[in-house]
């Protein structure tokens, strides 16, 4: 009985399919609740680390200095460039107006952004959800764009929220999280810098009043 419970949850049959959606539901009412679903399941159906992103970078040091880059520049070029040409006049993030000059509140910020959204996130939306994707898709090129496309559209949608143009911009975040994925072989360890650093800059702007200055950098 636990063997066929295996197969049927590490497949992409109905019970398969099912465990998945139920898993991203879980992950946007309780991102930390839905990485430690997705880490049982990997122990149970003994799935490989590897399958789900964790693998060890080449380079260490250059995978970290990597991501930091990647994410503060990934956040300069969406809210200096891509936002305003898609017509988000907004220049700043009311949701999140309550930590500027905030201390108490940024550092409790710190602690969500690191674990909560670069690491659980990133374990559900980049690494299970690929791997899920890719079993149903397939490994061709266009396989792997609508993989991209798909759970990127599934990462925008929970950020409701956010209203209109919080759910654009996460897709756009999350086509770019796809793709540096896919391009670093599926090293998950790069993704969980990148989008930890990508929102700590955004606490850095919001935190000292910067974001209308970078809003306007390009297109005032």
């Amino acid at each position: 009985m636990k063997e066929k419970l295996k197969g049927a949850l590490a497949g992409m049959g109905a019970p398969g399919i099912l465990f998945a959606l139920v898993t991203l539901f879980i992950t946007v009412l309780l991102q930390p609740l839905g990485a430690a679903i997705v880490l049982w399941w990997r122990n149970f159906c003994k799935v490989p680390f590897r399958e789900i992103g964790f693998r060890r970078p080449p380079n260490i040091f250059i995978m970290i200095g990597g991501g930091i880059l990647a994410g503060v520049a990934l956040k300069l070029f969406t809210k200096a460039v891509v936002m305003r040409l898609l017509g988000d006049d907004s220049l700043i993030n009311v949701h999140f107006q309550y930590l500027y000059q905030n201390p108490t509140a940024a550092l409790q910020f710190v602690f969500l952004i690191v674990f909560f959204a670069g690491f659980c996130e990133e374990i559900v939306f980049r690494g299970f959800l690929f791997q899920r994707l890719i079993k149903v898709l397939g490994n061709s090129t266009t396989s792997l764009v609508f993989v991209v496309i798909i759970s990127s559209v599934l990462f925008g949608i929970p950020h409701l929220r956010q209203e209109f143009y919080g759910i654009v911009h996460a897709t756009i975040v999350g086509l770019t999280f796809g793709t540096l994925y896919l391009v670093s072989k599926k090293n998950l360890w790069l993704l969980i810098v990148t989008h930890s650093f990508y929102d700590l800059f955004s606490l850095l702007l919001i935190y000292n009043g910067w974001e209308r200055q970078v809003s306007t950098l390009i297109f005032q």
